[in-house]
């Protein structure tokens, strides 16, 4: 799936329940087995898509397999090093108001989850009596959902351009951002896929996916060079750019649901079971 559409399913939620079912109440536990569960498949996932690429490239697989082999080996060190002078230099580093904005919004998402599947558990959370119990049901609505589509692409050829896990997947990225995540993107994939693939093919076929691995390049140069040019300094640069993602719902968070006068959504304490 990822191949033809570029969308990678991954199994961190997957590995998240069963880990939680598995090692249910113990948190340290339930985390280790999602990294290896989800790590795994998304690391080999991802080694395959540069084999693809070096495969346009006309770098031989044994050379790219040894390159990347030599870059983990380096990079476990360097990591490792950068994680720690991270921790023991960098003042209230991982705190909501640190200057140089280093939140740890990773490690958040990653103890958020260790909480919710590990600590708890997802019998309490998606169990017979549960709060979120209802959610169960999308397994059988993701089961039952393809037979329609399937049916309706054998009789309308434009259901051919349907892609039902493509369509669902972008929830997951909806869900934490916005629409402003996604849909600059668009006009360039649909000015290089389909404007110069019909007009440039050979131009296309041996330039498209090394333009794009360039753009991803870029925006990392670039983070680099903002930082150290404009963040390191605390050189404030005032533009639409950086005022207008803060204005409106999309910066103070608007919620749907005002909380109620118990303060938790769900059980009260000492009424969680």
């Amino acid at each position: 799936m990822q191949s033809i559409t570029n969308v990678q399913i991954t199994l961190n939620v997957l590995a998240e329940m069963f880990g939680g079912l598995w090692f249910s109440g113990n948190a340290v536990a339930m985390n280790y087995f999602k990294a290896y569960g989800y790590v795994t498949t998304a690391h080999t996932l991802t080694f395959a898509q540069d084999l693809k690429l070096a495969h346009y490239m006309h770098i031989p697989p044994v050379v790219t397999f040894w390159c990347q082999n030599w870059a983990t080996i380096v990079s476990t060190f360097v990591c490792t090093a950068i994680l720690n002078f991270q921790m023991t230099q960098i003042q209230d580093v991982c705190t909501p108001h640190q200057i140089d904005h280093f939140t740890c919004p990773g490690t958040n998402t990653f103890f958020t989850a260790s909480v919710l599947w590990g600590t708890l558990g997802p019998k309490r959370m998606f169990g017979a009596g549960g709060i979120y119990n209802g959610l169960l049901y999308s397994f059988l609505v993701g089961a039952v959902l393809p037979i329609p589509f399937y049916l309706l692409r054998k009789r309308f050829r434009l259901f051919e351009y349907i892609h039902l896990p493509v369509i669902l997947s972008g929830g997951l990225i909806w869900a934490p951002g916005s629409m402003a995540n996604i849909w600059p993107a668009v006009p360039v994939a649909f000015f290089f896929n389909v404007f110069i693939k019909k007009r440039y093919l050979a131009w296309w076929s041996k330039y498209n996916y090394i333009t794009t691995t360039a753009f991803s390049a870029a925006i990392a140069i670039s983070a680099v060079v903002i930082f150290f040019a404009l963040e390191w300094p605390n050189v404030n640069i005032n533009w639409v750019g950086n005022t207008r993602p803060f204005d409106g719902c999309d910066g103070a968070g608007c919620p749907l649901l005002e909380i109620p006068e118990s303060g938790t959504f769900g059980p009260v304490a000492g009424q969680f079971h």
